[in-house]
């Protein structure tokens, strides 16, 4: 059955039909801005804000197609146009809406005294989708406008909005599941089949998931902080639930287990400030003026910029070697502590000029070698 407006309701509602489709192409527009102008942000799994925007973006064009359409047929309808191949066009639309509502509405199973359908389970995705998105929001609030004017450092800002991410997924959770009527006494048959998924090959999952509230809530490692773990030196990024984002020197992020932190041994060079010493060795050759050689090195030290005048840099005399005089400047610095080479090769750098600008010389290894005998004919 085709439904007939009047004049005046085809005027009111297709004043409404052009003033959604330019609003939404509008908003559409602004998306597409948006997405170009920020950078993407991962929400959960592979959902990322992009992704978001651009499923929402799509969603409007296709609502735009539709009001079009349906307007489209009440005027049509409304004037006896075209009216039976509309008939037929509204018929089979109408059959194939109830078909699918009668699939989605038909039970699978109950949980309890509750009745679950697709159409529930539909919605409960989506509830829940929209709840991990808002969680997100809501840290990122936190740290950007609550924590910020906080005189905290950034690794305990990370780990209390994580924390509260948490707490506020959780909580929020209950809500929903009271609200979609599901009795929460039910939830123990759920944890008990999840259980024993964990008992079948999720242990791994959920080793890092409890290691990642270890980092939170005891923090050996913070954002910002530089870390050796094995093979894998860095700059920690973000501390995930399931891994560690770590940034290494050659800009290649690496995820890591958050097992691995806890269980590895972990060398973190700025857990309690960032000031740090590092060390550069050299040798001298035997015979050279030692004093010299000490002060030439505490002033090559001092000529790199990077290097803090206090402490200031000290050279020590620290064995005799096979060949050399074994030599070692030690400095201070809180600007190199992600690029360790740099300040390495510059330290080099000064103190081989010095020794150059005062003839002082780096050996080669040297070796005695004692002939015990000679062949009298050297022709055999």
């Amino acid at each position: 059955m085709i439904y007939s407006l009047s004049t005046s309701e085809l005027i009111f509602y297709g004043l409404a039909a052009v003033l959604f489709v330019v609003s939404a192409s509008f908003f559409a527009r602004y998306v597409r801005k948006k997405m170009i102008s920020q950078k993407e942000e991962r929400l959960i799994g592979f959902i990322t804000d992009h992704l978001l925007l651009k499923w929402i973006r799509e969603l409007l064009i296709i609502l735009c197609i539709g009001v079009v359409i349906a307007y489209l047929l009440f005027f049509f309808g409304s004037f006896s146009l075209f009216s039976g191949f509309i008939e037929h066009i509204v018929s089979f639309f109408h059959q194939i809406v109830t078909f699918i509502v009668g699939v989605l509405n038909r039970p699978l199973f109950n949980l309890g005294e509750q009745g679950i359908s697709l159409r529930f389970l539909f919605f409960l995705i989506i509830a829940f989708t929209l709840l991990v998105i808002i969680t997100g929001a809501f840290r990122r609030y936190l740290k950007k406008f609550v924590l910020k004017g906080l005189d905290l450092e950034i690794g305990v800002k990370e780990s209390l909005s994580s924390i509260a991410g948490y707490i506020f997924l959780i909580v929020a959770s209950l809500i929903v599941f009271d609200l979609f009527g599901i009795d929460l006494s039910m939830l123990a048959i759920i944890f008990g089949a999840l259980s024993i998924g964990i008992g079948f090959g999720l242990q791994h999952i959920v080793n890092n998931f409890i290691s990642g509230l270890i980092l939170l809530v005891e923090r050996p490692i913070n954002v910002g902080d530089r870390i050796d773990l094995g093979d894998v030196q860095g700059e920690v990024l973000k501390v995930n639930a399931r891994a560690t984002l770590v940034r290494t020197n050659d800009n290649i992020v690496i995820y890591i287990p958050n097992a691995e932190f806890i269980s590895n041994r972990v060398v973190n060079w700025s857990q309690n400030q960032k000031l740090i010493r590092f060390r550069v060795q050299v040798g001298v050759a035997y015979g050279t003026d030692i004093d010299l050689a000490l002060k030439v090195m505490e002033e090559a030290g001092e000529s790199v910029a990077e290097v803090l005048k206090d402490p200031k840099p000290v050279a020590r005399f620290i064995s005799f070697g096979e060949s050399s005089l074994d030599l070692e400047l030690r400095v201070w610095t809180i600007k190199m502590l992600h690029t360790r080479g740099r300040i390495i090769s510059d330290l080099n750098i000064a103190i081989y000029k010095k020794f150059i600008e005062h003839d002082i010389a780096i050996p080669f290894p040297q070796r005695d070698i004692y002939i015990k005998s000679w062949p009298g004919n050297l022709n055999h």
